[in-house]
């Protein structure tokens, strides 16, 4: 490595640039932490790469890392970045917190109010936070899906998931005969493509333990969204109350004249 490393200590400003760009990260690390020269010339490259990880364990809903992440720099909850979701989604400019509340996920929110110090970095982390929460809010989230570009304020839950699981119920439902091969295809084709479209929050209440009968609450991290529309319904109800209450919550947190004192999340 070290051998490595004096090759590269050869190569001038603008080849370092470009070679850097196919290291490892590890290895870029490595390289910036061998002298102030190179951690200014590779910073700004570490920082995107460390971002774009962050975004991705944003949106396969990675409690741990970002966690993990957040307790190491705190930025990252509002530095905006690219990011493609896991339904293929091109967000060009989205911060994780911006992410968050456009899909509704609450625990992923929560989790990362949680790491926000209590102290004078954390109140100016809130005012971000507040300014990012009310731009959603007003102006919605823009990306990109199958060459359209679309803005919103939140998931449309409306027009995918409970739209086909409405259109499921109505087919197996009908008096009459059932035409049973229609509802066969719907439930692949309709129910089943947009199940692709929703945040993997979604995709990971779906595959909890918790029984759907009765509808759930939602109240825990895990908890089954079920292909039962009024459990779907329900979760879309509470994930968008849960939204409309932060806006209080992130406002009593700036609005503490003594911050160490205060939590909104166990800090």
């Amino acid at each position: 490595m070290q051998d490595e490393f004096k090759l590269i200590d050869e190569l001038p400003p603008e080849l370092l640039v470009e070679v850097a760009q196919y290291l490892p990260s590890r290895t870029l690390i490595n390289l910036a932490e061998r002298a102030t020269y190179y951690w200014s010339l590779f910073q700004p490259m570490i920082h995107v790469r460390k971002l774009s990880y962050f975004l991705q364990s944003v949106v396969r809903s990675d409690h741990e890392m970002v966690e993990t992440m957040l307790q190491k720099d705190i930025s990252l909850i509002f530095n905006r970045g690219k990011v493609t979701d896991c339904s293929g989604r091109i967000f060009d400019k989205i911060s994780a917190f911006e992410y968050a509340i456009w899909a509704l996920d609450k625990h992923m929110w929560t989790i990362m109010i949680a790491c926000i110090p209590c102290n004078e970095e954390g109140r100016k982390v809130f005012e971000h936070l507040i300014t990012q929460y009310t731009k959603v809010e007003t102006d919605g989230i823009t990306y990109r899906l199958n060459e359209k570009t679309i803005a919103e304020k939140h998931f449309d839950f409306e027009n995918t998931l409970i739209k086909e699981l409405q259109t499921q119920v109505g087919l197996v439902t009908a008096l009459g005969d059932i035409n049973w091969d229609a509802a066969k295809n719907q439930w692949r084709e309709g129910v089943g493509g947009a199940q692709k479209l929703v945040p993997m929050h979604v995709v990971y209440e779906y595959c909890s333990d918790q029984n759907f009968y009765d509808v759930p609450e939602f109240s825990c991290p895990g908890v089954v969204a079920t292909r039962d529309l009024d459990a779907i319904a329900a979760l879309y109800k509470v994930r968008t109350n849960d939204f409309i209450h932060l806006k209080s919550q992130l406002d009593g947190q700036v609005a503490k004249d003594n911050h160490h004192q205060v939590s909104l999340a166990t800090c």
